[in-house]
C-alpha cells in the first residue's frame, strides 16, 4: 500500500520487541484502539496513493504539453485567449 503501510508494519514490529514494561500507558490505551488506527491508515493510504497518481498523471499531461508548446506544435486560436481572459476579469468582479 506505499510508503504509510510500510512504516506501520516497522512501528507493529517494534512495539512487538519491546518489553511491555517498558511502554507507557497511553501505549496501552491505544494498543486497544490498534484496529480502528489500522483501518484508518489504510484508509489514509489509500488517499495518499490516489493522489500521487493523479499528481504523476497530471505531471506526464504538462510535460507533454510543455513539449509541443516548445516544439511549435502547440497552437491556440488568439481570439479565444482574449475572451477568456475578459470573461474570467469580469467574472471576478
Amino acid at each position: 500500500m506505499g510508503e504509510i503501510s510500510r512504516i506501520t508494519e516497522l512501528r507493529s514490529t517494534q512495539a512487538e520487541h519491546q518489553p511491555s514494561a517498558t511502554i507507557p500507558l497511553a501505549s496501552k490505551d491505544s494498543a486497544r484502539l490498534e484496529p480502528e488506527d489500522a483501518s484508518q491508515l489504510t484508509k489514509l493510504s489509500s488517499v495518499l496513493n490516489g493522489l500521487k497518481l493523479g499528481a504523476t498523471q497530471m505531471r506526464a499531461h504538462v510535460m507533454h504539453a510543455m513539449v509541443a508548446v516548445r516544439s511549435g506544435e502547440y497552437h491556440v486560436d488568439p481570439l479565444q485567449v482574449s475572451r477568456s481572459i475578459v470573461l474570467d476579469s469580469l467574472a471576478r468582479r
